[in-house]
This record gives C-alpha cells, sequence and structure tokens, in this order.
C-alpha cells in the first residue's frame, strides 16, 4: 500500500451529536489518499456506531480507516499524542470530532504545500455559533519572533486542526503527559518556529463548532489551570532543548504564562490567588508590558497585591450583569 499523502487524527470523546457531521465531512473529501485515525477515549456512548453506519456510505474509505481504542481515559493531549505516533502519512493534521471541514480542504492544503515545499500549511477557518459563520483569517509572519509573537497574543491560533504539518516535524516534538488543555499550545510555537517554510491557504476550510458546551474547552477555566501551565512549562522547556528560546521575545514568554494561569483570577478564593502569586512569579513584574486589556492589567494589580475582596467583587458585579 502506498504512503498516505495525509493522516487525520480524530480523538473520539462523547461527541455522539456531533460526530456524524463531522465523519461524513470527512469521507466526502476530494483527496483520495488519506488515512483517518480515529481513537476511542473511552466515552462510552454511541459516536463509534455511528461512525460505522457513515463508513459503509463511502465504503471506498474503509481500509484507509483505523479505529483505535485506548484501555483506558487519557485525555486528549495523551489521545493526540498516540495518533501521532501511529500516523503513516506524509503530512499530519488533526479534526476535532465535534467539527466539520470543507470537502476540498485537505487537497488544498496538501497541493499547496506540495508547491511550496512546505513543512507547514495553514489555512483560515470558520467559528460556527448559534449566531452563524464567523470567517477568522489566519496569516502567520514570516519573521519567527513576529510569528511567536503573534501565537503568544492568539492573533494567531496554536490549533492543530488547521494547520497541515511534514509528519517527521510533527512527530519531532511529542504532546507531554498532564496536558489536557492547551496540548495545541504546548507543540505547535515549536512546529512553526522550527519550519524551513510555511505555506498559506487564503481560504477558510474548517469549522470549529463553539455550540459544544461539554467539550474541554468549554469547561471552568479555573479547573483546568494545572494543564494550561504544564503545557506552557513543557513549551518553555523544550524550546531551550532545542534552542529556540532565544529566538521569541521574552515578554511573549510572560505573556503565555500570564495566559495559563488567568483563570485563577477569574475565580479568586483566597488559595486560587495565592496559587497564583506563586505560579510563574516572574511575569508578575512584567504585567505592564503584556499585551493584555487594561481590564486584565487592573485584575492583575489587584491579584499581585493581594486584593481578594475587591477580585471576588468584580466576579459577583459580572455575574449580576449577565
Amino acid at each position: 500500500m502506498s504512503i498516505p499523502k495525509v493522516s487525520i487524527i480524530i480523538p473520539v470523546y462523547k461527541v455522539e451529536e456531533y460526530i456524524e457531521k463531522c465523519a461524513r465531512s470527512l469521507f466526502s473529501q476530494t483527496l483520495d489518499e488519506l488515512e483517518y485515525i480515529f481513537i476511542d477515549d473511552c466515552g462510552n456512548d454511541n459516536s463509534f456506531n455511528i461512525i460505522d453506519i457513515i463508513i459503509d456510505e463511502f465504503p471506498h474509505r474503509r481500509s484507509q480507516v483505523r479505529i483505535i481504542r485506548n484501555e483506558f481515559n487519557r485525555g486528549v493531549g495523551q489521545t493526540r499524542r498516540h495518533g501521532i505516533d501511529v500516523a503513516s502519512g506524509e503530512y499530519i493534521i488533526h479534526c476535532d470530532p465535534d467539527d466539520r471541514v470543507d470537502s476540498d480542504m485537505y487537497q488544498t492544503l496538501y497541493e499547496k504545500a506540495k508547491l511550496n515545499d512546505a513543512d507547514v500549511c495553514i489555512c483560515d477557518y470558520y467559528v460556527d455559533n448559534s449566531a452563524g459563520e464567523t470567517v477568522v483569517l489566519q496569516n502567520a509572519e514570516s519573521d519567527k519572533k513576529a510569528l511567536f509573537h503573534q501565537l503568544s497574543s492568539e492573533t494567531l491560533h496554536a490549533a492543530l486542526w488547521n494547520k497541515m504539518v511534514r509528519s517527521d516535524l510533527a512527530k519531532r516534538f511529542p504532546i507531554e503527559t498532564g496536558i489536557n488543555l492547551w496540548e495545541d499550545l504546548s507543540v505547535m510555537p515549536l512546529i512553526l518556529l522550527s519550519a524551513n517554510r510555511i505555506a498559506k491557504v487564503d481560504r477558510p476550510l474548517y469549522h470549529y463548532n463553539m455550540a459544544n458546551s461539554g467539550s474541554v474547552s468549554h469547561i471552568d477555566y479555573a479547573k483546568n489551570v494545572v494543564s494550561s501551565v504544564n503545557a506552557v512549562n513543557s513549551l518553555i522547556k523544550n524550546m531551550r532543548k532545542h534552542n529556540l528560546i532565544d529566538i521569541v521575545n521574552p515578554i511573549d514568554l510572560y505573556r503565555l504564562q500570564w495566559s495559563a494561569k488567568k483563570g485563577l483570577i477569574l475565580d479568586p478564593t483566597k488559595d486560587n490567588i495565592r496559587r497564583w502569586q506563586e505560579t510563574f512569579p516572574e511575569s508578575n513584574s512584567h504585567f505592564r508590558q503584556l499585551d493584555i486589556s487594561p481590564k486584565f492589567k487592573f485584575l492583575t494589580w489587584l491579584a499581585i497585591h493581594n486584593q481578594v475582596l475587591l477580585l471576588k467583587l468584580y466576579k459577583k458585579v459580572k455575574s449580576l450583569r449577565k
């Protein structure tokens, strides 16, 4: 069997409400030489029965589908990592099971990557919610320092699902354990900073679903600070290991550190504010230089000065306005 042009990794966990549209969009791709890696992270719902029904509508795809079942719930980070480890395609990309893709997404990205001999090929994307669709443009700077600033300030999404990555580069930076939120940010900056050439398709091809309230990104942020802090620690450690740390502006690293622990400010118990002060303390003295809103600069000042009661008052007022 020839090497697939693209391996698509789909971590599946309790998405029976969404997986039909996702799977149908994946199997409807115009690119033939694909590898689909669906990984069951022990959701114990009807998701894989639905996938099997959809495969029957696309019999030519069945031989391209690999279904892997985790022995226990490993979380999205290690599930993605397992998919990357076993992927055999020339390029690797991810798709979240509650999202969907345009029918020519992977052909368009692959052809653009090959035309430009690119290590990474990026596309724009749609955000889908109850109000409709919004297009999000993604323009990666060619200068590495500027590119990292885009990632740290969130003007360039670190998502794995709109970036097709050459296989050897994707496998070079494994997602570490203990990271199930911000797993994309723990590795994508390493990939982009290490890429020799990045190509861009000036079209939105991916539909990011904001309606799934059960997805990991909708869980209470403060409860996921451990994972986001682990992600930033992993990123900085590997930037040092691979001699990438001197490329970037230290203020952008502080911005990521601040973002990783932001949830503790938004859930301002006495213990959480103490944790906030003790987590990445080197970033606290630079908060005025960070690319954050005046509101968050004020909340950060309150946290630095241990103003727990005022932070609680802010949270209460905000909740009353909803």
